[in-house]
């Protein structure tokens, strides 16, 4: 339990005794006391959905709570903690309380209200995790819910970290879908259009878990893809993305945040497409389902970007064989894709077609590098 802020002379046994903060189970962060002095805000959002609830996701995100209120602790932070998912109750509070010593001297009350801390925020974890919501996962929502807590507290800098899957499905945007998450910047613009980025000027965000499997073997490429959406997503709304990675392992992070990814050329937007996704095994035939991904990147051409060039690229495992049958079936693949896109309206002038067989292997293995790469040229 975090205490409360002390008055002077207070010693430990009073701070032992004194009233916890009650955890709020709705709505938004309760006011701080009138002339509270400013401190360090600390946001935990815990992803609410289904994927979020694994083992191994609910110790990162304890970790990271433990990690975070250590520092309150030390600082005298003011906590939040709150979920994102699907429906009306998420981005509602969880927890809130303020942590501050009644002297930065007094080394054993600060030990004690560390420890009170830690129980609390891995409490408020807790129940966050504790039942799973299915539907589209939001975290953008989640993210718009933490600047109103944010904004109801004074304080001195904003430090917000997201546990869980960062792949946002819910409208207005679907980054589960591979073409919406190759072009990161119209995917932003597509948020910023819907009146859905927060006002985050200063903070420093945190993301972990939340590199991640999107459901294909593509994860690599894809990762880098997601990571910079939500680095240009933190940028234009006034903050920076500070880290990236599976678990929290030191808070907090020093250095200048997380880089600008470069996976393709300037002026191209390279979408990697798993066969698995397109393809019949081993043939040319696209699945019934392809449709999908397809008649999203022919609106991309057609509509987004209706003066682009596209190069459509096979490319096969390396499993053996002879080269000939892998060439083939690669080419045949693209071939197939064109043929798609053409038929959705794309001019066959805009379209060029090559399988590169086995050639130019990247890390995943076979699965990854089963693959159709469909490249834009935007000059």
């Amino acid at each position: 339990m975090i205490a409360r802020a002390l008055g002077a002379g207070t010693g430990l046994a009073a701070v032992l005794t004194l009233a916890a903060c009650a955890a709020v189970a709705t709505g938004t962060a309760p006011a701080p006391p009138a002339g509270s002095v400013r401190a360090p805000a600390l946001g935990i959002l815990v992803g609410a959905s289904g994927v979020d609830h694994s083992p191994q996701e609910a110790r990162r995100c304890v970790q990271a709570a433990r990690l975070v209120a250590s520092y309150a602790g030390l600082t005298g932070g003011y906590v939040i903690v709150s979920g994102y998912g699907s429906g009306p109750a998420s981005g509602n509070v969880n927890y809130s309380g303020r942590m501050a010593s009644a002297s930065a001297q007094n080394s054993l009350i600060r030990n004690v209200q560390v420890q009170h801390a830690e129980v609390e925020a891995v409490r408020s974890v807790r129940q966050e995790q504790a039942a799973p919501v299915a539907g589209p996962t939001d975290p953008i929502g989640g993210v718009n819910a933490m600047a109103s807590h944010l904004g109801g507290i004074p304080h001195s800098s904003a430090t917000v970290i997201i546990c869980g899957d960062a792949v946002q499905t819910a409208a207005p945007i679907d980054l589960s879908d591979p073409v919406q998450l190759a072009d990161t910047s119209a995917a932003l613009q597509t948020v910023v259009g819907g009146g859905l980025l927060p006002n985050c000027s200063g903070w420093r965000v945190y993301m972990i878990g939340g590199s991640m499997s999107l459901g294909n073997s593509l994860a690599d490429v894809q990762d880098l893809e997601l990571r910079e959406f939500w680095r240009e997503f933190f940028v234009r709304c006034g903050g920076r993305l500070m880290v990236w990675d599976d678990a929290l392992l030191a808070f907090p992070a020093a250095g200048p945040g997380v880089p600008p990814a470069h996976w393709t050329r300037p002026g191209t937007i390279a979408i990697p497409l798993p066969t698995s996704l397109l393809f019949e095994p081993n043939r040319a035939v696209l699945l019934s389902g392809a449709g999908r991904t397809l008649n999203e990147l022919a609106v991309k051409l057609t509509r987004t970007y209706p003066n682009a060039a596209a190069t459509v690229v096979g490319y096969t495992a390396a499993v053996g064989g002879p080269e000939r049958t892998a060439l083939r079936l690669s080419r045949a693949r693209a071939e197939a894709v064109a043929e798609y896109l053409e038929g959705r309206g794309v001019q066959a002038r805009r379209l060029s077609v090559a399988g590169f067989g086995d050639r130019d292997q990247i890390p995943g293995g076979w699965a990854a590098n089963r693959r159709v790469v469909v490249t834009l040229e935007l000059h």
